[in-house]
């Protein structure tokens, strides 16, 4: 009797494989995920820490302190799981306010509170992660009219892990098409966005009060130009409320108080979040 036509393979289950990683994963690196990481990802956190239970190292790590290389694994796990793959961006959280989709990109002080570490620890983990390739950081600055001039501000840097890198644990191809396919859909979710708003906006003009008597029709489209141009260039005060907004809504998001976030816009007591690396 030929026993292997009689024992069937177990069908493949990424919910359940999904599950077993990420408990792997939450107890080596003693880090929490929520359930919302892709299978492949984690599949490939898993094989990065199959290496490091083997002793075997990464490439051009060999000289690297060994708790030093531990929590630079720490580290690069994180950004790999919270990436977002439709924006090659690592996400502190996304949120919906008003109606709308919000994604705050990571500060320092994401991985700080994730990992449990000091800023000075962090420190030396990322300048490690730059020097090997595997990530980089762009960091940026912007501005709102305050009176007559204008208030420079930091912004959580663009924060992204080398796609090279999942190769290494022969997850690359799978994760390159995880990444086509996010890019995909959410082009899909903008062009469908916009062609909502093209429909309301139309929807307006044939609905406007006045629409059926005299020059109705007119005064309705030069009303939505004038509306258009006053998004297009915002006057100071709009400028400032957008700014500012954007900022709370990202202070939110890493637990700053209202009382720190006011302080902080009204130049009382600076939040400085981001590592000069």
């Amino acid at each position: 009797m030929n026993i292997a036509h009689n024992v069937s393979a177990p069908a493949f289950d990424p919910m359940a494989a999904a599950l077993e990683d990420k408990a792997l994963i939450e107890s080596y690196f003693d880090i929490q995920l929520d359930h919302k990481r892709d299978f492949r990802i984690l599949r490939a956190v898993e094989r990065l820490i199959q290496t490091h239970f083997r002793g075997e190292r990464l490439p051009r790590c060999e000289k690297i302190r060994s708790d030093h290389y531990f929590n630079l694994l720490r580290f690069i796990s994180v950004a790999m799981l919270y990436t977002d793959q439709s924006q090659n961006m690592v996400v502190a959280k996304s949120q919906r306010l008003d109606g709308k989709a919000y994604i705050v990109p990571a500060g320092n002080s994401f991985f700080m509170k994730k990992l449990g570490i000091e800023r000075s620890t962090l420190d030396g983990i990322i300048a490690t992660a730059k020097r090997l390739g595997w990530y980089i950081s762009n960091v940026r600055f912007g501005y709102y009219q305050c009176g007559t001039g204008k208030r420079h501000y930091g912004k959580n840097s663009i924060k992204r892990v080398f796609v090279g890198l999942y190769d290494l644990f022969g997850m690359g191809k799978k994760v390159r098409e995880t990444i086509k396919k996010a890019v995909a859909y959410r082009q899909y979710r903008d062009q469908q966005e916009a062609a909502a708003a093209q429909r309301d906006a139309k929807k307006n003009v044939v609905q406007g009060e006045f629409h059926d008597f005299g020059y109705g029709v007119e005064n309705q489209r030069r009303f939505n130009k004038a509306k258009e141009k006053r998004i297009t260039k915002p006057t100071p005060n709009r400028s400032n409320h957008d700014a500012l907004l954007a900022e709370q809504i990202e202070l939110q998001a890493k637990g700053y108080s209202l009382e720190e976030i006011a302080n902080h816009q009204a130049g009382t007591a600076i939040i400085n979040d981001n590592i000069p690396f």
